[in-house]
């Protein structure tokens, strides 16, 4: 969970003259991209909500850009999954994630459905943010692990059921069932909570760059 474009409730001005807390983020992101490039490993997943908002300013989207063109042109595949920040609540808007269609290696998934991206050996399943929590059952129920792969790994954004700790707390949040973690996916890699926090031996929340 990067939330670019997140500027908090301070008034706080950076030296560069836009909001303090909005800077941090983007600093903390940029951050993250030179240790991917520097790690170069064969994929990098984004469990959702790379932006705080469904319409970021042309600053922050311009920021974005750019990082991905890094990691593009490194040749390292990226998967990234709509959260319910930047998932738009009707169609007719679309998505901001669209924009990263154009760069090859980066695999944007928004369209609130599942869908499935193959990477070497390894196949991600991934369910972006849905229109309604309803939707997003339906979607969890098409899921199955390949067993002709030698990896499969799943990316959802949401709240595990049961756990009143990883929900934020939000209008738009969407329950993730615990028993989809029995389905025999080798990791699971959820977003929403902004901690990082281990639910299973191979389930995790990554978190968030800056909280």
């Amino acid at each position: 969970d990067t939330h670019l474009g997140a500027a908090g409730f301070g008034r706080r001005v950076s030296p560069s003259g836009v909001n303090q807390r909005e800077e941090d983020i983007c600093n903390s992101f940029a951050w993250a991209i030179d240790k991917i490039l520097e790690l170069r490993p064969e994929a990098v997943l984004h469990s959702g909500d790379l932006f705080h908002s469904v319409r970021p300013s042309n600053r922050i989207l311009t920021f974005a850009i750019k990082q991905f063109l890094k990691l593009s042109q490194a040749n390292i595949k990226v998967v990234i999954i709509s959260g319910n920040h930047d998932a738009p609540k009707q169609r007719a808007i679309g998505s901001v994630l669209s924009v990263l269609e154009v760069f090859p290696n980066i695999y944007p998934l928004f369209k609130g459905k599942y869908e499935i991206i193959t990477i070497d050996s390894a196949c991600i399943h991934a369910i972006p943010h849905c229109l309604t929590n309803e939707s997003f059952q339906e979607e969890l129920a098409k899921i199955r692990a390949n067993q002709k792969t030698d990896f499969n790994v799943l990316m959802l954004h949401g709240v595990v059921t049961g756990i009143k700790e990883f929900s934020m707390g939000e209008f738009a949040e969407q329950e993730i069932p615990d028993s989809i973690f029995n389905m025999g996916f080798d990791y699971v890699a959820l977003g929403h909570y902004h901690k990082y926090a281990q639910v299973r031996q191979n389930v995790f929340y990554a978190g968030s760059t800056e909280r």
